[in-house]
């Protein structure tokens, strides 16, 4: 028996590859013909260097490492400079002896350099590729906002900042309120910025652009074939890959109704199970949630748990309309303008007070998103200069609720109409209706003479007139 594993030794030995032993001083004690054939110095196979230290000849060999924290080192590359350049991917194994160190034993997983050097190349692109995702994935949890991009010098806003900041210097849960386009995950990343969680993720999810019966599966991840559909490999949640951070679960008034206790369960408990499993994840997140709707009058109609609108009330933050904070569209068109030059390549000086005062007429449903809509359409045909009333009348004339009867919009003025003279008020409102009419047929100036009854040239004559070719 004794005899046959010796054998078994030895056929294991010679047929593995590239195998080569070392004493507890790093000295080669052997190496099998694998290696004696593919990595020689000076001519002379290394079974001939016995008693030589590794590092004579393969510098950067990592036998010495292994030796001194006593652990195995896997799938290490490196090219040998013995003689003939030759690649290595080895594996480095401590050998014990009575629970002392008596060696390292090294061996390369191939058979001939070529195979050694094309995994060599396929493991760079799988590096690379998995660089590229993980910059992807890390730009995701990135925030690009903080307070100082809260624009707005109001009371309604230093109210809103100061509330950011004491939020800031604390983990406990949020929740934030306001309308749709108000900016309600601006708050929430300038708060995520100021807490001590500021260099971890920050995960955001909009609970309403899952199907309801994967919303568990997405906040919480999944075992691999725990339902139709799902990766063999399992996926993790929002949860588990915001970990250490922060998540934000945007109008988690639309979180579905059987969803809720699970979430409470995650804000009491700091546990979470992946969909398929009892097994339980302890997570270290800190909550942030909004609500484009008042979450008190979805309990009154049985859409969202009382409990866990307890547990989420814990720090509240109201984030005022448009236009509650009027005041502040001055510097937040300002603002919009410079930011918008930039990304569209216009030359838009500013805009006026006549188109200032424009603005301030209307109600603003969308709040902060629809004027910096608003003003980007106008940019885009504008394009530089100064933007005045006129240039705005395409969007507003469309809207019935914007109280505009008895005014015009004029280059010089935004008056009352009969402080007007006749010949003002008649040539600002033929501009106003020939900026209306390109904005109705996209620009295309022979399509537009056209359906209002001008010739070509007359029409080109009027364009000129008013400064609109």
């Amino acid at each position: 028996m004794d005899q046959a594993l010796q054998e078994l030794k030895e056929i294991f030995f010679q047929q593995m590859g590239s195998v080569a032993l070392f004493d507890a001083n790093g000295k080669y004690v052997a190496v099998n013909e694998g290696w004696q054939n593919r990595y020689t110095s000076n001519g002379k196979a290394l079974i001939e260097l016995e008693g030589h230290d590794v590092r004579e000849f393969v510098p950067n060999s990592l036998v010495h490492d292994v030796l001194r924290t006593r652990k195995p080192i896997s799938g290490m590359s490196f090219w040998t400079e013995t003689g003939t350049s030759a690649f290595l991917v080895a594996n480095y194994i401590p050998l014990f002896k009575d629970g002392e160190l008596i060696g390292v034993g090294m061996y390369s997983i191939f058979t001939n350099s070529e195979e050694a050097r094309k995994f060599y190349h396929e493991m760079k692109k799988v590096r690379l590729q998995l660089e590229y995702y993980q910059n992807e994935v890390n730009q995701l949890q990135q925030t690009k906002y903080t307070i100082e991009n809260i624009i707005g010098n109001g009371r309604a806003i230093q109210k809103l900042k100061a509330q950011i900041v004491k939020a800031g210097g604390t983990a406990s849960v949020v929740l934030i309120e306001g309308e749709t386009g108000s900016g309600k995950e601006l708050v929430a990343q300038a708060i995520h910025n100021l807490s001590a969680r500021s260099d971890k993720p920050f995960v955001r999810l909009n609970c309403t652009t899952i199907p309801p019966n994967l919303a568990e599966a997405e906040l919480f991840g999944y075992e691999g074939g725990s339902f139709t559909g799902a990766s063999k490999a399992g996926k993790i949640g929002k949860f588990e890959a915001a970990k250490g951070g922060s998540i934000f679960l945007d109008e988690i008034n639309s979180l579905p109704l059987d969803i809720q206790p699970k979430l409470l369960r995650v804000l009491q408990e700091r546990e979470i199970e992946h969909v398929g499993s009892s097994r339980s994840i302890c997570v270290d997140v800190r909550v942030i949630a909004a609500t484009n709707v008042p979450l008190r009058s979805l309990i009154d109609s049985g859409e969202f748990r009382r409990d866990l609108f307890y547990r989420l009330n814990v720090l509240s933050i109201k984030v005022p309309s448009l236009r509650e904070r009027m005041e502040d569209l001055p510097l937040l068109t300002t603002s919009l303008i410079n930011s918008l030059n930039s990304s569209l390549g216009t030359e838009i000086e500013q805009i006026s007070d006549e188109a200032l005062k424009l603005l301030s007429l209307y109600d603003w449903p969308g709040n902060v998103r629809e004027l910096r809509n608003v003003i980007e359409r106008a940019m885009i045909w504008k394009t530089k200069g100064v933007l005045w009333p006129e240039d705005f009348s395409g969007y507003f004339t469309s809207h019935s609720d914007i109280p505009l009867t008895g005014y015009i919009g004029a280059k010089d003025a935004l008056v009352p109409l009969f402080q007007m003279d006749y010949r003002t008020a008649s040539e600002s409102f033929e501009k106003q209706y020939l900026m209306e009419a390109l904005v109705r047929w996209q620009g295309n100036k022979k399509l537009t003479a056209e359906h209002i009854g001008l010739s070509r040239a007359m029409f080109y004559r009027k364009l000129e007139k008013y400064g609109l070719k």
